[in-house]
């Protein structure tokens, strides 16, 4: 959520829903983060839209489309992790725990907002998979290709030593987003 002239970092809401009170609580984000993220910053809107339309090329066309997104989504919010301004830090990363709590919400919309929600991870796990990180595929892959350029095999030690530090330094960061998930579900 955009608020224009905002200081506060989130905004609550007050709503009259079936003759309950609920309270919703959302983050205020810069624009530019959310235009990053591939959304876009709305104003409250009121109406609903009644018709739809069947459009066969968009079913040729929308997974591509989609899928570029989320590609798109996740290069940028890599990028943010690395800029104070965005809003956006590493304790905002989710583990497991987090991850099943997300399935979660998204299995509360109805069964396509919870595939939708799981091809974006899907997509999403790919693409971490095959950041050029020693450790992971993509570490791999550029070791590979420092071989294929400089016809010189990297030594076997150097390569299991490098993988094993930056190994180690993916399991702090997984210890380190766990518990900042577990702290989310106590808070």
């Amino acid at each position: 959520m955009l608020a224009r002239n905002y200081n506060e970092t989130t905004i609550t809401l007050n709503v009259l829903r079936d003759g309950e009170y609920l309270t919703f609580t959302y983050d205020v984000l810069p624009e530019d983060t959310l235009n990053k993220l591939g959304h876009e910053s709305i104003a409250v809107r009121f109406g609903f839209q009644t018709g739809y339309e069947f459009d066969f090329l968009y079913i040729l066309y929308n997974p591509f489309q989609r899928f570029g997104g989320s590609v798109t989504e996740m290069v940028n919010t890599i990028g943010m992790l690395f800029s104070a301004s965005s809003g956006v830090g590493v304790s905002d990363l989710a583990g497991p725990v987090g991850i099943f709590s997300l399935v979660s919400n998204a299995a509360q919309g109805g069964f396509i907002n919870l595939l939708g929600f799981v091809a974006f991870l899907s997509v999403n796990i790919g693409l971490m998979n095959l950041l050029p990180i020693p450790a992971l595929d993509g570490g791999r892959l550029l070791f590979l290709g420092y071989e294929a350029v400089s016809k010189k095999k990297i030594p076997a030690k150097v390569e299991g030593l490098v993988n094993n530090a930056f190994f180690i330094l993916l399991l702090m960061l997984f210890v380190f987003v766990t518990w900042n998930d577990i702290l989310r579900i106590f808070t």
